[in-house]
């Protein structure tokens, strides 16, 4: 067998070899994604399923937080006095 020949020939199976360990690695990637995909999901429904009860938790006193806000920006807004006096409509 000639040289060159033999060059190119081990250049083919090398390629050959690293293409397929390339495959083979993309194949258990997927394979492996696949089998942890119930997991994730479990796990992400779960993490849903907190989000809606932080959410129930908080929308009540978020509510409360507002309406005092609300109030404070209406008393501060109707008199100018210091807090020890009464608003404006009280004397």
């Amino acid at each position: 067998m000639e040289p060159p020949l033999a060059i190119m020939i081990a250049t083919i199976n090398t390629v050959f070899i690293l293409s397929s360990a390339g495959v083979i690695a993309y194949w258990l990637r997927l394979r492996h994604q696949r089998h942890h995909l119930p997991k994730v999901t479990e796990q992400l429904e779960e993490m849903r399923d907190a989000i809606a009860q932080l959410r129930d938790r908080l929308e009540p006193q978020v509510e409360e937080l507002q309406e005092r806000l609300d109030f404070a920006e209406r008393m501060l807004t109707r008199g100018g006095g210091s807090p020890d006096e009464p608003p404006d409509g009280a004397r």
